[in-house]
């Protein structure tokens, strides 16, 4: 009897959807448990590439490009700490980073 059972195939099929099903399940989780950190990540370079952009426009660090951050921090809701590599004038294609 107990030969006879360990021959026989006939539940091998339920076996490998459970498999399947199991593998599909926690590849979705994965997904959802990532997907705000991109997010947040995408939001943040926004932001700095829109700093960065006003810095070049109005050409100087100051009061328009905290300005600036202020209305985006209300309009994205994430409030970073903001450090820039220089304070004052700068000009167009003049390197400078903001953190």
């Amino acid at each position: 009897m107990l030969k006879k059972l360990l021959k026989s195939k006939r539940g091998e099929g339920y076996f490998d959807i459970v498999i399947v099903v199991l593998v599909v399940v926690m590849v979705i989780s994965l997904i959802i448990a990532v997907a705000p950190v991109v997010s947040a990540k995408i939001q943040l370079d926004n932001y700095a590439d829109e700093l960065v952009r006003e810095a070049e426009i109005s050409g100087r660090i100051g009061s328009e490009t905290t300005a600036r951050a202020q209305v985006l921090s209300e309009r994205t809701g994430i409030i970073p700490k903001i450090t820039w590599s220089r304070v004052g004038k700068v000009q167009l294609n003049q390197e400078f980073t903001v953190t």
